[in-house]
């Protein structure tokens, strides 16, 4: 059911939340006082001290205190983006083989040596909006600069497809093939994901901010291209995996994904600042955002995570998925002044407050209120960081503030 939209109350809320997803995320993962970085606390914020660490979680929370200090000037958040960069640049990186390793234990020693370009992709991503912060010192800012600037050197040579074109999604430690390349157990074992290429495009996007020059906007607008090419559909969907010479392995439709390529689009390209690749992405972006508004948001607000025109294939709402709804329909608004799409924001907004926030211990469920029949997960750790919920909250707010 549609609630009526108050945007003055928008505002102050997403910024109440943003404040509140960081205090959480001081409170029970990066302790200023010791300079450390907690592995795992599950939903009711108890530590796991056993916890090993992903390149991609650690990547994650530098990136958000990073954007949050951008966003309004802390101490306390440059003081956690400092210690997030710190563990980034020194338990990860392969000094034998170059690139970072995928995960380390609770002493910094690799426990996952695979080079995974998704996670480097992320690595790039912190790095950059490291850099961009205003309040981090000049040398720190222009060592992350080269830290990002070599790592871009190393995916470009190591990773990038020179004869099929893309990026493949995984090699071993010294740079061979790989036989299972997958992020995860529910993912298919395919040579090129959407998903690894959705996120070198929001790196590419954040080196051209920080970096720009012909060869960034030679890369950026490359994927933008490929995006149009390879994955977008004229349905309105998102093709998600692919053989080396780009023989899709089909699946269902990934909304959480779908709606997040929508205005990572739209960003890559007026961040590029083509006005003829701008005015190219501009109806698959709003087809993105019409088919997750039109197949995979309920009456009540919230998007499920994947389906088809037929039916929901998993119906569960998760916390990343609601994120990139809160963000992506804004834009979409943005772009088309439609106002189903500035009630769907703040329909998904609503939907986040009743069933997805956590109102006892505080930050995101991993599912919602309404997914009883899911089995609870950590609220941080391996895959879950301040990342795609303080995002969206950002993104909405500057889209909300622009005139």
């Amino acid at each position: 059911m549609e609630q009526a939209i108050q945007p003055k109350d928008f505002v102050r809320q997403l910024q109440d939340e943003l404040d509140a997803i960081a205090a959480w995320w001081l409170e029970h993962v990066v302790c200023l006082e010791q300079g450390t970085i907690a592995g795992e606390v599950s939903d009711h914020n108890h530590p796991e001290p056993s916890a090993e660490k992903s390149l991609v979680y650690v990547a994650r929370l530098l990136w958000f205190f990073s954007a949050a200090n951008r966003n309004r000037p802390s101490q306390r958040y440059r003081e956690a983006a400092n210690i997030c960069y710190r563990e980034l640049t020194s338990r990860f990186p392969d000094q034998e083989n170059g690139g970072m390793v995928w995960s380390v234990d609770t002493a910094g020693h690799p426990v996952s040596r695979k080079k995974q370009c998704y996670g480097m992709s992320f690595a790039v991503y912190a790095l950059t909006e490291y850099a961009l912060t205003e309040n981090t010192m000049s040398c720190a800012n222009e060592t992350a600069m080269h830290q990002a600037a070599e790592l871009v050197s190393v995916i470009e040579t190591r990773m990038h497809d020179s004869l099929h074109g893309g990026y493949i999604e995984a090699m071993t430690a010294d740079w061979q093939p790989l036989d299972d390349v997958r992020l995860g157990e529910s993912d298919l074992n395919a040579d090129k994901t959407m998903n690894t290429h959705l996120h070198v495009l929001e790196a590419w996007i954040n080196v051209h901010r920080a970096m720009p020059g012909r060869d960034s906007a030679h890369r950026l607008a490359c994927l933008i291209e490929l995006f149009l090419e390879r994955f977008v559909t004229d349905d309105g969907y998102l093709k998600r995996f692919f053989t080396l010479d780009w023989r899709e392995i089909p699946t269902a439709a990934s909304y959480g994904h779908d709606i997040e390529a929508s205005w990572l689009l739209w960003e890559a390209a007026t961040v590029l600042g083509d006005e003829n690749i701008r005015d190219r992405v501009q109806a698959p972006v709003i087809t993105l955002a019409e088919s997750v508004l039109t197949n995979g948001t309920g009456d009540d607000g919230g998007v499920i995570h994947e389906g088809t025109t037929a039916g929901p294939h998993d119906a569960n709402r998760i916390w990343w998925v609601q994120a990139e709804a809160l963000v992506g329909f804004m834009n979409a608004w943005r772009i088309t002044g439609d106002d189903r799409y500035l009630q769907a924001s703040w329909n998904s907004w609503a939907f986040i407050r009743e069933h997805q926030r956590d109102r006892e211990y505080g930050e995101w469920n991993w599912f919602s209120r309404l997914d009883a029949s899911t089995t609870p997960t950590y609220k941080a750790g391996f895959w879950k960081a301040p990342y795609h919920n303080g995002r969206a909250i950002l993104e909405t707010l500057r889209r909300l503030s622009q005139r």
